[in-house]
């Protein structure tokens, strides 16, 4: 039970309170304005290009309702981003008579720019608090966003969810949500993120909830083929930006995330671990599916089985595998007993066996550093260690998701019999070769235990709690993220 406060006792606080806040504002929308001046960029052109960012290739008349600005407002708006050459104006190819715009390499830049000279100015700032101070700045922050979303009874937009950085309209940073009515354009209310979050969630996108499945494409599956209505959305995180195209299967909200980029572009040694996980539980995913191609090292796994991995070995050398590194974000020793959800994988294979596809419950992940294959005498170690497969991503991506609080499996599908196995010499078009000729039967599985996967988890995940803290998409009573 919430308790209001005293009307004669605390009636100081209240004026104190709301006489900070004002003046916090206003510092902060001050300075913000200072930084786009920097830039030779107004505050409504800031607030299209990150408008555009969030939501790539919109209409003008969508940007129109995004920016709540009339046409003709908008029209020259874009008119002087494309003199600038941040933006430019492409037609359709599904429909010629339709004009999208899109953003430039330089506006991505420039975006790039501006939010870390406001993460600087932030740091700064709050350098001149100590460490405790923060954190407790941070918590009361969250519970006031959160009390005053009760107070409002739903009639607020969504907040957006991870404290990372502004949305699209960051109340305050010299963009044109002004709520003192200074600002130079109106208010984009749906899409308003007043504490740092995630781009790309606003409200207005006709979303009902929180996305509670994720897939993470390994090789060879860099396309959500299976979705409909697929869109793409940038996440921007403490660790990097992450992109992502989220789409609907019967009736499910779906999140893909290419493990590797588009095309195979990251090789498994450079991939953004963190800033991929945190961006999933940012956007609310409770539950991920991952795919992987692996070498097998076990005859009983040949190319096309599917092994529902339980645990692994880590050969990994120079990943970073935690969120917590000491300091402010302290030290965390996360339990892994179970790193794979046992749920999931009991799905998984139901699912399995309803298609009668190939599937092992159970099989352990060795995971190497790559990008190079493994020399036959590392695969001979790794056997006798208990090793049934070989791979180069699984480790740090499940054990950051174990700290996020993700119920997380791997379906590792074998592409090749190990080094000094199969007598052949490994090549990377060999495992792509094998991934295309059984990606049917991948996605046939996946697809079959999606709806299985949509009502809440019931796993031993849940019950424990998730030492990192991401706030949720509607705010909420949760600890500040380190």
């Amino acid at each position: 039970m919430t308790r209001g406060l005293e009307p004669q006792g605390d009636r100081l606080v209240v004026a104190t309170a709301e006489q900070h806040l004002r003046a916090v504002a206003t510092l902060i929308r001050h300075h913000g304005r200072a930084i786009l001046g920097q830039f030779d960029i107004t505050p409504p052109q800031f607030d299209a290009l990150l408008v555009l960012m969030r939501h790539p290739d919109l209409t003008m008349g969508e940007l129109c309702q995004h920016l709540y600005l009339a046409s003709s407002t908008v029209t020259d708006l874009v008119d002087r981003l494309e003199r600038q050459q941040l933006v430019q104006r492409v037609r359709d190819p599904a429909d010629r008579r339709v004009i999208r715009l899109r953003l430039l390499p330089r506006a991505r830049e420039l975006l790039d720019a501006v939010l870390e000279a406001r993460r600087a100015y932030l740091a700064r700032v709050l350098g001149h608090l100590d460490p405790v101070d923060r954190r407790v700045l941070l918590r009361s922050l969250e519970r006031l966003v959160d009390a005053i979303q009760r107070e409002s009874n739903g009639q607020l937009p969504a907040l957006a969810g991870s404290p990372v950085s502004p949305g699209p309209r960051p109340q305050g940073w010299g963009g044109t949500a002004d709520p003192a009515g200074e600002g130079e354009a109106a208010a984009e209310a749906p899409e308003q993120d007043p504490v740092p979050g995630r781009k790309g969630r606003g409200g207005g996108e006709g979303r009902s909830g929180p996305v509670r499945l994720a897939i993470i494409g390994g090789t060879g599956v860099y396309d959500p083929e299976i979705l409909d209505d697929v869109r793409e959305e940038t996440v921007v995180t403490p660790y990097g930006r992450a992109t992502v195209r989220i789409g609907k299967f019967r009736g499910l909200e779906v999140v893909f995330l290419a493990r590797h980029g588009a095309g195979h572009t990251v090789p498994p040694h450079k991939i953004n671990y963190r800033a991929n996980i945190y961006a999933l539980a940012a956007l609310g995913v409770r539950r991920v599916i991952a795919t992987a191609a692996v070498g097998s090292l076990r005859q009983a796994f040949g190319p096309g089985h599917f092994v529902l991995v339980d645990q692994f070995l880590d050969f990994t050398k120079n990943r970073v595998s935690t969120f917590f590194e000491g300091g402010e974000a302290g030290v965390v020793h996360i339990d892994v007993t179970e790193p794979y959800c046992p749920e999931i994988r009991s799905h998984l294979e139901a699912a399995g066996k309803a298609l009668g596809l190939p599937v092992t419950n159970g099989g352990v992940y060795v995971c190497t550093e790559g990008p190079r294959f493994e020399t036959p005498a590392e695969i001979r170690m790794f056997e006798r260690l208990g090793g049934d497969l070989v791979g180069m991503t699984s480790v740090p991506e499940v054990v950051l998701a174990r700290e996020a609080g993700l119920c997380y499996a791997t379906i590792a599908m074998v592409t090749n019999y190990a080094a000094g196995i199969s007598g052949q010499p490994l090549t990377h078009e060999e495992v792509l070769e094998i991934m295309a000729a059984n990606g049917t039967n991948l996605r046939r599985l996946i697809l079959e235990a999606l709806p299985r996967l949509a009502a809440e988890p019931a796993c031993p995940c849940v019950a424990r709690p998730a030492p990192l803290k991401v706030a949720a998409a509607t705010g909420g009573e949760e600890e500040p993220r380190p």
